[in-house]
Protein backbone atom coordinates (compact mmCIF):
# COMPACT_ATOMS: atom_id res chain seq x y z
CA UNK A 1 0.00 0.00 0.00
CA UNK A 2 1.21 3.71 -0.77
CA UNK A 3 1.54 6.04 2.08
CA UNK A 4 1.76 9.81 1.76
CA UNK A 5 5.24 9.18 3.80
CA UNK A 6 6.46 6.98 1.06
CA UNK A 7 5.30 9.89 -2.33
CA UNK A 8 7.85 11.48 -3.36
CA UNK A 9 8.52 15.13 -2.31
CA UNK A 10 7.83 16.59 -5.60
CA UNK A 11 4.38 14.80 -5.49
CA UNK A 12 3.77 15.96 -1.93
CA UNK A 13 4.70 19.20 -3.05
CA UNK A 14 2.45 19.52 -5.81
CA UNK A 15 -0.39 17.82 -3.72
CA UNK A 16 0.04 20.36 -0.30
CA UNK A 17 0.28 23.41 -3.08
CA UNK A 18 -3.58 22.96 -4.04
CA UNK A 19 -4.86 22.69 -0.46
CA UNK A 20 -5.89 25.09 1.59
CA UNK A 21 -4.73 26.81 5.09
CA UNK A 22 -6.79 24.58 6.85
CA UNK A 23 -6.36 20.98 5.18
CA UNK A 24 -1.88 22.07 5.40
CA UNK A 25 -2.60 22.07 8.80
CA UNK A 26 -4.62 18.97 9.30
CA UNK A 27 -1.87 17.37 6.97
CA UNK A 28 0.96 18.37 9.50
CA UNK A 29 -1.04 16.78 12.11
CA UNK A 30 -1.00 13.75 10.56
CA UNK A 31 2.81 13.33 11.14
CA UNK A 32 6.17 14.93 11.88
CA UNK A 33 7.24 13.97 8.84
CA UNK A 34 5.59 16.52 6.52
CA UNK A 35 7.16 19.37 8.85
CA UNK A 36 10.07 19.92 6.74
CA UNK A 37 7.81 20.16 3.90
CA UNK A 38 4.62 21.76 4.73
CA UNK A 39 6.14 24.72 7.35
CA UNK A 40 7.55 26.72 4.39
CA UNK A 41 4.40 26.75 2.89
CA UNK A 42 2.02 27.25 5.57
CA UNK A 43 4.29 30.48 7.08
CA UNK A 44 5.07 32.27 3.51
CA UNK A 45 2.12 34.06 3.77
CA UNK A 46 1.02 35.38 6.73
CA UNK A 47 -2.45 37.35 7.62
CA UNK A 48 -3.22 38.88 11.09
CA UNK A 49 -7.22 39.84 11.48
CA UNK A 50 -7.54 42.00 14.42
CA UNK A 51 -4.54 41.63 16.23
CA UNK A 52 -5.82 38.36 17.92
CA UNK A 53 -2.86 36.30 17.25
CA UNK A 54 -0.78 38.83 16.85
CA UNK A 55 0.89 38.31 20.72
CA UNK A 56 1.05 34.25 20.43
CA UNK A 57 2.51 34.86 16.80
CA UNK A 58 5.11 37.02 17.91
CA UNK A 59 6.34 35.21 21.03
CA UNK A 60 6.48 31.92 19.22
CA UNK A 61 8.93 33.34 16.63
CA UNK A 62 10.79 34.69 19.17
CA UNK A 63 11.45 31.65 20.80
CA UNK A 64 12.01 29.81 18.08
CA UNK A 65 13.38 31.88 15.55
CA UNK A 66 14.23 29.23 12.71
CA UNK A 67 10.34 30.00 11.70
CA UNK A 68 10.85 33.47 10.64
CA UNK A 69 13.12 33.46 7.50
CA UNK A 70 9.50 31.26 5.85
CA UNK A 71 7.80 34.60 6.09
CA UNK A 72 7.39 36.22 3.31
CA UNK A 73 4.41 38.19 2.67
CA UNK A 74 2.85 39.58 5.55
CA UNK A 75 -0.85 40.97 6.00
CA UNK A 76 -2.48 43.00 8.29
CA UNK A 77 -5.79 44.63 8.51
CA UNK A 78 -8.89 45.48 10.96
CA UNK A 79 -6.39 46.29 14.26
CA UNK A 80 -6.17 49.29 16.72
CA UNK A 81 -3.50 50.26 18.82
CA UNK A 82 -4.66 50.92 22.23
CA UNK A 83 -5.14 53.22 24.60
CA UNK A 84 -5.85 55.97 21.91
CA UNK A 85 -7.05 58.34 24.52
CA UNK A 86 -3.52 58.93 25.01
CA UNK A 87 -2.27 60.64 22.40
CA UNK A 88 -5.82 62.56 21.49
CA UNK A 89 -4.51 65.94 22.52
CA UNK A 90 -1.30 65.56 20.27
CA UNK A 91 -1.05 67.40 16.85
CA UNK A 92 -1.00 65.43 13.50
CA UNK A 93 2.99 66.78 13.70
CA UNK A 94 3.81 65.26 16.94
CA UNK A 95 1.59 61.67 15.38
CA UNK A 96 3.98 61.45 12.94
CA UNK A 97 7.10 62.11 14.63
CA UNK A 98 9.48 59.10 14.72
CA UNK A 99 11.08 59.82 17.33
CA UNK A 100 9.12 57.55 20.10
CA UNK A 101 10.59 59.49 22.90
CA UNK A 102 8.16 62.30 22.91
CA UNK A 103 5.38 59.04 23.83
CA UNK A 104 8.06 57.77 26.66
CA UNK A 105 7.21 57.98 29.96
CA UNK A 106 9.91 57.63 33.06
CA UNK A 107 7.60 54.33 34.69
CA UNK A 108 10.18 51.70 35.91
CA UNK A 109 10.05 48.26 34.78
CA UNK A 110 7.84 45.30 35.81
CA UNK A 111 9.71 42.55 37.30
CA UNK A 112 7.72 39.69 35.87
CA UNK A 113 9.87 37.94 33.13
CA UNK A 114 7.24 35.32 32.76
CA UNK A 115 3.21 36.66 32.32
CA UNK A 116 0.08 34.41 31.37
CA UNK A 117 -2.24 35.73 28.84
CA UNK A 118 -5.31 34.15 27.39
CA UNK A 119 -4.36 30.78 29.03
CA UNK A 120 -0.57 31.14 27.18
CA UNK A 121 2.82 31.95 29.40
CA UNK A 122 4.90 34.82 27.55
CA UNK A 123 8.53 34.69 27.87
CA UNK A 124 9.42 38.92 28.95
CA UNK A 125 12.75 38.07 29.73
CA UNK A 126 13.73 37.00 26.09
CA UNK A 127 11.10 39.55 24.86
CA UNK A 128 13.37 42.25 26.47
CA UNK A 129 16.50 40.98 25.32
CA UNK A 130 14.95 41.57 21.26
CA UNK A 131 13.71 45.04 22.27
CA UNK A 132 17.10 46.00 23.95
CA UNK A 133 18.51 45.17 20.57
CA UNK A 134 16.67 47.27 18.84
CA UNK A 135 16.15 50.76 20.60
CA UNK A 136 18.14 53.42 21.34
CA UNK A 137 17.94 54.14 25.34
CA UNK A 138 16.77 52.43 28.52
CA UNK A 139 13.78 54.84 28.04
CA UNK A 140 12.25 53.71 24.58
CA UNK A 141 13.03 50.16 26.16
CA UNK A 142 10.78 50.17 29.03
CA UNK A 143 8.22 52.03 26.94
CA UNK A 144 8.14 49.59 24.03
CA UNK A 145 8.34 46.65 27.15
CA UNK A 146 5.20 48.35 29.18
CA UNK A 147 3.49 48.26 26.10
CA UNK A 148 4.05 44.66 24.75
CA UNK A 149 2.78 43.87 28.31
CA UNK A 150 -0.48 45.74 28.44
CA UNK A 151 -0.62 43.31 24.56
CA UNK A 152 -0.70 46.77 22.67
CA UNK A 153 -1.02 45.57 19.26
CA UNK A 154 1.09 48.25 17.85
CA UNK A 155 3.62 47.65 19.94
CA UNK A 156 3.81 43.85 19.00
CA UNK A 157 3.49 44.14 15.21
CA UNK A 158 6.10 46.53 15.16
CA UNK A 159 8.07 44.04 16.79
CA UNK A 160 6.99 41.29 14.09
CA UNK A 161 8.55 43.60 11.48
CA UNK A 162 12.04 43.36 13.36
CA UNK A 163 12.12 39.65 13.22
CA UNK A 164 11.47 38.72 9.44
CA UNK A 165 14.38 38.95 7.22
CA UNK A 166 13.18 37.46 4.37
CA UNK A 167 9.81 39.72 4.09
CA UNK A 168 9.55 40.84 0.70
CA UNK A 169 5.55 41.65 0.75
CA UNK A 170 3.87 44.00 3.65
CA UNK A 171 0.32 44.91 3.22
CA UNK A 172 -0.68 46.84 5.93
CA UNK A 173 -4.02 49.09 7.50
CA UNK A 174 -2.35 51.46 9.33
CA UNK A 175 -3.88 53.60 11.87
CA UNK A 176 -3.05 57.15 11.62
CA UNK A 177 -2.07 57.26 15.45
CA UNK A 178 -0.15 54.56 15.33
CA UNK A 179 3.14 55.13 16.92
CA UNK A 180 5.16 51.85 16.97
CA UNK A 181 5.26 50.55 13.36
CA UNK A 182 6.06 54.19 11.64
CA UNK A 183 9.18 54.48 14.18
CA UNK A 184 10.38 50.84 12.90
CA UNK A 185 10.10 51.35 9.76
CA UNK A 186 11.72 55.24 10.14
CA UNK A 187 14.32 53.25 11.90
CA UNK A 188 14.70 50.77 9.14
CA UNK A 189 15.08 53.35 6.84
CA UNK A 190 17.88 55.49 8.23
CA UNK A 191 19.69 52.05 8.47
CA UNK A 192 20.45 51.95 11.55
CA UNK A 193 19.07 48.64 12.08
CA UNK A 194 19.70 45.29 10.32
CA UNK A 195 15.83 45.26 9.22
CA UNK A 196 13.30 45.21 6.23
CA UNK A 197 16.23 44.99 4.15
CA UNK A 198 14.01 42.48 2.04
CA UNK A 199 11.17 44.71 1.58
CA UNK A 200 10.36 45.41 -2.00
CA UNK A 201 6.48 45.90 -2.18
CA UNK A 202 3.98 47.84 0.23
CA UNK A 203 0.56 48.26 0.17
CA UNK A 204 -0.33 50.70 3.25
CA UNK A 205 -3.91 51.64 4.00
CA UNK A 206 -4.44 53.96 6.37
CA UNK A 207 -7.65 53.20 8.70
CA UNK A 208 -10.45 55.90 8.95
CA UNK A 209 -10.44 56.45 12.87
CA UNK A 210 -9.94 60.06 12.57
CA UNK A 211 -9.84 62.18 9.32
CA UNK A 212 -9.48 59.15 7.74
CA UNK A 213 -6.14 60.37 5.85
CA UNK A 214 -2.45 60.31 6.06
CA UNK A 215 0.67 62.80 4.84
CA UNK A 216 3.44 61.17 2.90
CA UNK A 217 5.96 61.66 5.62
CA UNK A 218 4.51 58.29 6.93
CA UNK A 219 5.33 56.81 3.63
CA UNK A 220 8.31 58.59 2.80
CA UNK A 221 10.08 56.02 5.46
CA UNK A 222 9.04 53.12 3.05
CA UNK A 223 10.85 54.77 0.51
CA UNK A 224 14.32 54.81 1.86
CA UNK A 225 14.41 51.40 2.22
CA UNK A 226 17.33 49.87 0.33
CA UNK A 227 15.26 46.58 -1.80
CA UNK A 228 11.87 48.52 -1.96
CA UNK A 229 10.41 48.21 -5.63
CA UNK A 230 6.37 48.83 -5.62
CA UNK A 231 4.82 50.97 -3.06
CA UNK A 232 0.76 51.29 -2.88
CA UNK A 233 -0.98 53.73 -0.61
CA UNK A 234 -5.24 54.47 -0.55
CA UNK A 235 -5.78 57.87 1.16
CA UNK A 236 -2.65 60.11 0.96
CA UNK A 237 -2.49 63.60 1.19
CA UNK A 238 -0.02 65.92 1.56
CA UNK A 239 0.22 68.98 4.15
CA UNK A 240 3.94 69.51 4.39
CA UNK A 241 6.85 69.38 2.61
CA UNK A 242 9.29 66.93 2.39
CA UNK A 243 13.22 66.85 2.24
CA UNK A 244 15.38 64.00 0.61
CA UNK A 245 17.47 63.47 -2.58
CA UNK A 246 16.20 61.42 -5.31
CA UNK A 247 17.80 58.09 -4.33
CA UNK A 248 14.46 56.04 -3.70
CA UNK A 249 15.01 52.56 -6.03
CA UNK A 250 11.05 52.54 -5.83
CA UNK A 251 10.30 52.10 -9.63
CA UNK A 252 6.71 51.57 -9.31
CA UNK A 253 3.61 53.53 -7.45
CA UNK A 254 0.21 53.17 -7.24
CA UNK A 255 -2.09 55.74 -5.38
CA UNK A 256 -5.70 55.79 -4.98
CA UNK A 257 -7.49 58.86 -3.48
CA UNK A 258 -4.76 61.51 -2.95
CA UNK A 259 -6.74 64.96 -4.04
CA UNK A 260 -3.61 66.82 -3.09
CA UNK A 261 -1.09 66.43 -5.35
CA UNK A 262 1.99 67.31 -3.18
CA UNK A 263 2.53 64.50 -0.99
CA UNK A 264 2.77 62.34 -4.59
CA UNK A 265 4.74 65.23 -6.49
CA UNK A 266 7.36 64.55 -2.98
CA UNK A 267 7.72 61.20 -3.34
CA UNK A 268 7.72 61.08 -7.23
CA UNK A 269 10.42 63.25 -6.99
CA UNK A 270 12.96 61.13 -4.45
CA UNK A 271 12.81 58.11 -6.94
CA UNK A 272 15.81 57.86 -9.00
CA UNK A 273 14.16 55.76 -11.99
CA UNK A 274 10.41 55.78 -11.87
CA UNK A 275 8.67 53.51 -14.39
CA UNK A 276 5.26 53.16 -13.89
CA UNK A 277 2.77 55.42 -11.92
CA UNK A 278 -0.82 54.40 -11.57
CA UNK A 279 -3.23 57.31 -10.06
CA UNK A 280 -6.86 56.60 -9.24
CA UNK A 281 -9.29 59.76 -7.97
CA UNK A 282 -12.74 58.61 -7.17
CA UNK A 283 -14.75 61.92 -6.46
CA UNK A 284 -17.58 60.12 -4.76
CA UNK A 285 -15.23 59.93 -1.45
CA UNK A 286 -14.89 63.73 -0.38
CA UNK A 287 -17.24 66.35 -2.66
CA UNK A 288 -13.52 68.28 -1.07
CA UNK A 289 -11.80 66.53 -3.31
CA UNK A 290 -13.66 67.49 -6.20
CA UNK A 291 -12.72 71.13 -5.68
CA UNK A 292 -9.04 71.30 -5.09
CA UNK A 293 -8.25 68.78 -7.91
CA UNK A 294 -6.52 70.11 -10.93
CA UNK A 295 -5.82 68.35 -13.57
CA UNK A 296 -3.07 69.85 -14.51
CA UNK A 297 -1.23 68.79 -11.40
CA UNK A 298 -1.11 65.43 -12.41
CA UNK A 299 1.56 66.42 -14.98
CA UNK A 300 3.11 68.62 -12.74
CA UNK A 301 3.55 65.43 -10.59
CA UNK A 302 5.13 63.05 -12.95
CA UNK A 303 7.11 65.80 -14.39
CA UNK A 304 10.53 64.61 -12.85
CA UNK A 305 9.74 61.49 -14.16
CA UNK A 306 9.44 62.23 -17.98
CA UNK A 307 12.67 60.00 -18.86
CA UNK A 308 11.81 57.13 -17.31
CA UNK A 309 8.28 56.58 -16.50
CA UNK A 310 7.26 53.65 -19.29
CA UNK A 311 3.74 53.05 -17.65
CA UNK A 312 1.22 55.97 -16.87
CA UNK A 313 -2.13 54.93 -15.81
CA UNK A 314 -4.85 57.61 -14.61
CA UNK A 315 -8.22 56.45 -13.61
CA UNK A 316 -10.33 60.01 -12.46
CA UNK A 317 -14.25 59.40 -12.05
CA UNK A 318 -15.59 60.69 -15.73
CA UNK A 319 -19.01 62.13 -14.05
CA UNK A 320 -17.13 64.85 -12.57
CA UNK A 321 -14.44 65.25 -14.77
CA UNK A 322 -16.03 67.63 -17.39
CA UNK A 323 -15.83 70.04 -14.16
CA UNK A 324 -12.40 70.09 -13.44
CA UNK A 325 -9.77 72.61 -14.68
CA UNK A 326 -8.89 72.83 -18.09
CA UNK A 327 -5.38 73.59 -19.27
CA UNK A 328 -4.34 69.81 -19.20
CA UNK A 329 -1.21 69.25 -20.50
CA UNK A 330 0.10 66.93 -23.11
CA UNK A 331 2.21 63.84 -22.69
CA UNK A 332 4.54 64.12 -25.19
CA UNK A 333 7.53 65.24 -23.39
CA UNK A 334 7.41 61.92 -21.91
CA UNK A 335 10.18 60.43 -23.92
CA UNK A 336 10.18 57.00 -22.41
CA UNK A 337 5.90 56.74 -21.78
CA UNK A 338 5.05 52.87 -23.78
CA UNK A 339 1.83 52.53 -21.92
CA UNK A 340 -0.91 55.21 -21.16
CA UNK A 341 -4.22 54.86 -19.65
CA UNK A 342 -7.12 58.16 -19.21
CA UNK A 343 -10.57 57.93 -18.94
CA UNK A 344 -12.74 59.77 -22.29
CA UNK A 345 -13.52 63.02 -20.41
CA UNK A 346 -10.40 63.74 -19.53
CA UNK A 347 -8.95 63.38 -22.94
CA UNK A 348 -11.32 66.28 -24.00
CA UNK A 349 -9.70 67.94 -21.08
CA UNK A 350 -6.09 67.40 -22.75
CA UNK A 351 -7.82 69.60 -25.87
CA UNK A 352 -11.19 70.67 -25.50
CA UNK A 353 -10.92 73.08 -28.53
CA UNK A 354 -9.64 69.81 -30.95
CA UNK A 355 -12.57 68.46 -33.17
CA UNK A 356 -13.41 65.05 -32.00
CA UNK A 357 -13.53 63.83 -35.60
CA UNK A 358 -10.68 65.11 -37.10
CA UNK A 359 -7.62 63.31 -37.09
CA UNK A 360 -5.66 65.42 -34.68
CA UNK A 361 -7.48 63.69 -31.77
CA UNK A 362 -4.31 63.06 -30.74
CA UNK A 363 -2.09 65.60 -31.98
CA UNK A 364 0.25 67.15 -29.25
CA UNK A 365 -0.66 64.58 -26.67
CA UNK A 366 1.00 61.58 -27.32
CA UNK A 367 4.29 60.85 -27.46
CA UNK A 368 6.00 58.90 -30.47
CA UNK A 369 7.38 56.28 -27.80
CA UNK A 370 3.51 54.98 -27.00
CA UNK A 371 2.93 51.19 -27.30
CA UNK A 372 -0.04 50.75 -25.95
CA UNK A 373 -3.26 52.90 -25.31
CA UNK A 374 -6.37 52.51 -23.42
CA UNK A 375 -9.81 55.19 -23.39
CA UNK A 376 -12.06 54.13 -20.30
CA UNK A 377 -15.36 56.04 -19.28
CA UNK A 378 -17.04 56.09 -22.80
CA UNK A 379 -20.34 57.04 -22.54
CA UNK A 380 -23.13 55.86 -25.21
CA UNK A 381 -22.95 59.62 -26.58
CA UNK A 382 -19.48 60.06 -27.07
CA UNK A 383 -18.79 56.18 -28.13
CA UNK A 384 -19.27 57.78 -32.08
CA UNK A 385 -17.20 60.77 -31.76
CA UNK A 386 -14.12 58.64 -30.24
CA UNK A 387 -14.23 56.14 -32.88
CA UNK A 388 -13.99 58.34 -35.77
CA UNK A 389 -11.41 60.35 -34.49
CA UNK A 390 -9.27 56.90 -33.32
CA UNK A 391 -10.10 55.95 -36.49
CA UNK A 392 -8.98 58.74 -38.25
CA UNK A 393 -5.81 59.14 -36.26
CA UNK A 394 -4.76 55.69 -37.43
CA UNK A 395 -5.30 56.04 -41.29
CA UNK A 396 -3.93 59.78 -41.51
CA UNK A 397 -1.89 60.74 -38.85
CA UNK A 398 -0.22 56.91 -37.44
CA UNK A 399 3.39 58.45 -38.51
CA UNK A 400 2.93 60.69 -35.04
CA UNK A 401 2.64 57.58 -33.12
CA UNK A 402 4.35 54.79 -34.98
CA UNK A 403 5.72 52.12 -32.31
CA UNK A 404 1.40 52.06 -31.39
CA UNK A 405 0.46 48.07 -31.48
CA UNK A 406 -2.16 48.13 -29.11
CA UNK A 407 -5.46 50.70 -28.63
CA UNK A 408 -8.22 49.68 -25.43
CA UNK A 409 -11.81 51.21 -25.50
CA UNK A 410 -13.90 50.25 -22.64
CA UNK A 411 -17.16 51.54 -21.07
CA UNK A 412 -20.49 51.83 -23.15
CA UNK A 413 -19.74 50.85 -26.42
CA UNK A 414 -22.94 49.69 -28.38
CA UNK A 415 -21.72 51.46 -31.13
CA UNK A 416 -21.43 49.57 -35.03
CA UNK A 417 -18.88 52.42 -35.89
CA UNK A 418 -16.37 50.47 -33.90
CA UNK A 419 -16.08 48.59 -36.89
CA UNK A 420 -14.69 50.69 -38.97
CA UNK A 421 -12.20 50.76 -36.06
CA UNK A 422 -11.31 47.36 -36.13
CA UNK A 423 -10.93 47.31 -39.54
CA UNK A 424 -8.52 50.25 -39.53
CA UNK A 425 -6.51 48.47 -36.99
CA UNK A 426 -6.40 45.28 -39.03
CA UNK A 427 -4.76 47.19 -41.50
CA UNK A 428 -2.47 48.54 -39.32
CA UNK A 429 -1.47 45.23 -37.63
CA UNK A 430 -2.80 47.22 -34.27
CA UNK A 431 -4.41 45.19 -31.75
CA UNK A 432 -7.78 46.15 -31.02
CA UNK A 433 -9.83 45.43 -27.61
CA UNK A 434 -13.14 46.50 -26.12
CA UNK A 435 -14.16 46.22 -22.62
CA UNK A 436 -18.19 46.78 -21.71
CA UNK A 437 -18.43 48.00 -18.19
CA UNK A 438 -19.92 51.31 -16.69
CA UNK A 439 -18.09 53.60 -14.17
CA UNK A 440 -18.77 52.35 -10.29
CA UNK A 441 -18.39 55.22 -8.50
CA UNK A 442 -17.13 54.08 -4.40
CA UNK A 443 -15.27 51.23 -6.19
CA UNK A 444 -11.40 50.72 -5.56
CA UNK A 445 -10.17 51.74 -8.65
CA UNK A 446 -10.17 49.97 -12.14
CA UNK A 447 -7.18 48.16 -12.46
CA UNK A 448 -6.07 48.55 -8.86
CA UNK A 449 -5.75 45.74 -6.68
CA UNK A 450 -6.76 45.69 -3.00
CA UNK A 451 -5.27 43.29 -1.06
CA UNK A 452 -7.57 43.69 2.19
CA UNK A 453 -10.68 41.26 2.59
CA UNK A 454 -14.01 43.66 2.24
CA UNK A 455 -15.45 42.11 5.34
CA UNK A 456 -13.44 43.71 8.08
Amino acid sequence: MVTLDSLPTEILWAITRQLDVHDRFGLLRCSRHFYALLLPILLEKLVIHRGKRIAPLVHTITTKPFLAPYIRSLLVYAWSPKDQSEIDDLTQYERLDYEISVFADDSGDIGLDYVNHDGREYNFALLNERVKSLTLSDRERRFWMKDLRDFNEDAWIALLLTLLPNLTRLDIQLPSFGKYVPWVVSRASNLSQPFLSSLSSVYLDIRAFDDGYFGSPLALPFFRLPNMRRFHSRRLIETWPLTGTGNSPITHIEMSCAWEMDGPRELVTICKNLRSFKYHLNFYASYHELETFSAQDIIDCLRHAKDSLETIWLDIAPVEIDDVERGFTSFTEFTALKYLRINRAMLSALDPWADPTHASIFRNILPSTIEKLQIAGIDEKAADELAMGVERHIVSALGQTPNLKEIVLKGNLDNASLDNVRHACAEATIRFRTQEGRYSLGRVGDGFEDPFPSDN
